[in-house]
């Protein structure tokens, strides 16, 4: 779900769960981001999210916050995104839940027409 504040910022809520033969329970996500878009297509964005498994020993895998620099690259379907992000994960019981750091870098591309 996304609801649009005003011509630059928009707020997108998501939420999903996945069943599987691998899996007891159910796997989820939710995550909630803000977009905003400035000049000359860049935009910034900043997610917080929380992922997990109903029936694991650790019902709560991963929490975190990722910050998103996205800006045009060489076409104009064509961007890159960049940044950083923290994390919380724990994905067995004896683990310890610490901090880690990470930074991430990728290419998008957009398919029909949109037009900021």
């Amino acid at each position: 779900m996304a609801y649009g504040i005003d011509e630059k910022n928009v707020l997108r809520w998501e939420a999903f769960g996945t069943v599987h033969d691998k899996v007891d329970g159910v796997q989820w996500y939710a995550g909630q981001t803000w977009y905003h878009l400035f000049g000359g297509r860049n935009a910034l964005s900043l997610r917080g999210f929380f992922r997990g498994e109903t029936d694991d020993d650790v019902p709560l895998k991963e929490y975190g916050l990722d910050v998103i620099w996205r800006r045009p690259f060489r076409r104009e379907w064509l961007y890159l995104s960049a940044g950083p992000s923290v994390t919380w994960p724990k994905e067995e019981l004896t683990d310890e839940r610490d901090m880690s750091l990470g930074f991430n870098l990728w290419l998008e591309m957009e398919f029909g027409n949109w037009r900021y």
